[in-house]
C-alpha cells in the first residue's frame, strides 16, 4: 500500500475516534448536567418545604400572639365605683358615673370648701417624706433622697414594694408610668408596680434635676437646680427647651400644673409661688416675705384649680385661691406637723401631707359630693 494511502486512512481513523470521544464526553457532560439539575431541584424542593413548615410555625406563633394580645382587659375588672369597662386594642376605657372621673374612675367628685378641714394622722415612713404620688389604685408613693429608699404602700397604708433606690422627687404621668428625679440629670421611669422601665439622660441639664412633673402633651417639667430655671423635657430623647427666663424663679423646688395648663414653681430661697402661662410669663405670684411664705416644698392643685402649698419652714399648709391669692390655712403646727415637704391629692379627693418625721396628714377640707345628687 502506498504510503499516502496509509497516511490519509489513518487520518480518517483518527477523525471518527475523535468524533466518538467528543460524543461520549458530550453525553456524559449533559448526564453530569442532568444530574446536577435534578439535585438542585431536589434541594429547592426540600427548601421550599422547609420555608413553608417554617410559615406555618409563623402563622400558628403569629395566631397565639394574636390571641395574647386581644386578652379582654375589662376581665381584671379595672374601673372603679361602678364604672363600665370597654375592650380597646392594647387597653381600656372606663365609662364613669357621674360623680366620678380619672383613668379607672378612682377620683370622687368634690364640693365646696369645709368651714373646718377634718385632720388626721398616722406615722407612714421610717424618715422624712419628701415627695408623694398616688396611682389609679390609690397606692401611696413616697420619696426621701437620702434618707431611705423610695416606698410604695396600698391605700390601707401597708408597705407593698421597696423600689430599692433612693429618689428625691416623684410624680405620675398620664400614662400611669412613674417617673423620678435623684438630683443627677438623669429621669427613671418604672411602672405603678414599681417596676424599672428606662432611664434618660436629660440633655442640656449640669447635674442637678429637681421637681418634676407632666403635661397632658406628655411632656415633662422639671426644675433644674444649678440653672436655677424651668426646663420642658421629651420623655423620648431626653431633650430640653429652657421654658423660664433667667431670674423669672430664684430657686425652683416642686412644680405642678392646673387645668388651664398654667405651670406653678415654688421658688425655695425666693420664699414665693409663681404661676407662668404656655409662654413662661408670671401670670401670679404669693410670698412678699418669710412671715407669709417661707422655704416653701411640695405644691399642688385639687380638682378646683386651688393651689395647696407646703409652707415648710412656718409648719403650715396654705391654700390659695386659683389666682394665686391666700384663701387659708387647712394644716398648722397646732396639728403636729413638723416641716411639712410632700403635698398629693388622693382619689377619695383628700389631702395627704408628708413632713420631716415620717408622718402623713390626711386632710378631708371639701365637701363630698353625692353621685345622686350630681
Amino acid at each position: 500500500m502506498r504510503l499516502d494511502s496509509l497516511t490519509g486512512l489513518l487520518a480518517v481513523f483518527i477523525a471518527v475516534f475523535v468524533d466518538d470521544t467528543y460524543a461520549a464526553l458530550s453525553c456524559c457532560q449533559a448526564k453530569r448536567q442532568d444530574l446536577k439539575n435534578m439535585t438542585l431541584m431536589m434541594k429547592l424542593s426540600n427548601l421550599k418545604t422547609d420555608v413553608n413548615l417554617d410559615n406555618g410555625r409563623i402563622k400558628r406563633d403569629l395566631t397565639t400572639i394574636i390571641k395574647i394580645l386581644n386578652i379582654d382587659a375589662c376581665n381584671a375588672s379595672p374601673c372603679q365605683n361602678e364604672g363600665i369597662c370597654s375592650d380597646k386594642v392594647n387597653g381600656y376605657t372606663c365609662n364613669c358615673k357621674v360623680g366620678y372621673s380619672g383613668i379607672n374612675c378612682q377620683t370622687v367628685a368634690v364640693g365646696e370648701l369645709k368651714d373646718e378641714p377634718i385632720v388626721t394622722r398616722r406615722w407612714l415612713h421610717s424618715t422624712y417624706i419628701r415627695d408623694l404620688a398616688v396611682t389609679s389604685r390609690g397606692h401611696i408613693v413616697v420619696t426621701s433622697g437620702k434618707g431611705s429608699t423610695a416606698q410604695i404602700y396600698d391605700s390601707d397604708f401597708k408597705p407593698i414594694k421597696d423600689i430599692g433606690k433612693r429618689f428625691y422627687h416623684v410624680a405620675l404621668t398620664n400614662d400611669e408610668q412613674l417617673v423620678f428625679t435623684d438630683w443627677t440629670n438623669t429621669i427613671y421611669f418604672y411602672t405603678v408596680s414599681g417596676r424599672h422601665i428606662r432611664s434618660i439622660t436629660v440633655k442640656g441639664s449640669s447635674t442637678v434635676l429637681l421637681g418634676i412633673t407632666s403635661l397632658s402633651t406628655g411632656q415633662l417639667v422639671v426644675c433644674y437646680g444649678k440653672e436655677k430655671r424651668v426646663f420642658i423635657v421629651d420623655p423620648s430623647s431626653g431633650d430640653s427647651t429652657p421654658f423660664s427666663a433667667p431670674g423669672t424663679v430664684i430657686d425652683p423646688y416642686y412644680v405642678t400644673t392646673n387645668s388651664k395648663g398654667v405651670i406653678i414653681v415654688s421658688d425655695f430661697d425666693g420664699h414665693a409661688i409663681k404661676g407662668l402661662d404656655q409662654a413662661g410669663n408670671v401670670v401670679f405670684s404669693y410670698g412678699s416675705s418669710e412671715e407669709q411664705l417661707s422655704l416653701p416644698n411640695g405644691v399642688y392643685t385639687d380638682s378646683k384649680d386651688f393651689i395647696l402649698v407646703a409652707d415648710r419652714n412656718n409648719d403650715r399648709i396654705q391654700l390659695l385661691t386659683p389666682e394665686g391669692n391666700f384663701h387659708s390655712h387647712i394644716l398648722t403646727e397646732m396639728d403636729g406637723v413638723d416641716l411639712p415637704m410632700a403635698l398629693r391629692i388622693n382619689n377619695a379627693g383628700q389631702l395627704l401631707v408628708g413632713d420631716r418625721s415620717g408622718q402623713l396628714f390626711i386632710i378631708t377640707y371639701r365637701n363630698k359630693i353625692s353621685p345622686e345628687v350630681v
